[in-house]
C-alpha cells in the first residue's frame, strides 16, 4: 500500500470514529448529530491532507496562523470550504 493510500486510509478511519463519537455525544444529550460542526484543525498538514478531507466531507477547516492558511486557501479556493 503507498503511503498515500495509507495516509487516507488512516484519515478515513478516524474521521469514522470522530463521527461515531459526535454522534454518541449528540445521542446522549439528546441533541441532533447534524446540528453539530466538526471542526477539522488544519495547523501544519499540507493541502493535499485538506483535499482528502474536503473529500470525505470535512468542509470547516481552522488554522491559528493567518500565513499558513492563506497559502492552503489559495490552493484549495477560499469556496472549497469554510475557514
Amino acid at each position: 500500500m503507498s503511503q498515500g493510500v495509507r495516509a487516507l486510509t488512516d484519515l478515513t478511519k478516524r474521521f469514522q470514529m470522530v463521527r461515531r463519537r459526535i454522534e454518541a455525544a449528540a445521542e446522549h444529550s439528546q441533541r441532533s448529530p447534524d446540528k453539530i460542526t466538526l471542526l477539522a484543525v488544519t495547523k501544519t498538514h499540507p493541502p493535499e491532507t485538506l483535499r482528502q478531507a474536503l473529500n470525505l466531507g470535512i468542509n470547516d477547516f481552522g488554522e491559528n496562523r493567518v500565513n499558513e492558511a492563506e497559502g492552503k486557501i489559495v490552493e484549495l479556493g477560499r469556496d472549497a470550504a469554510r475557514w
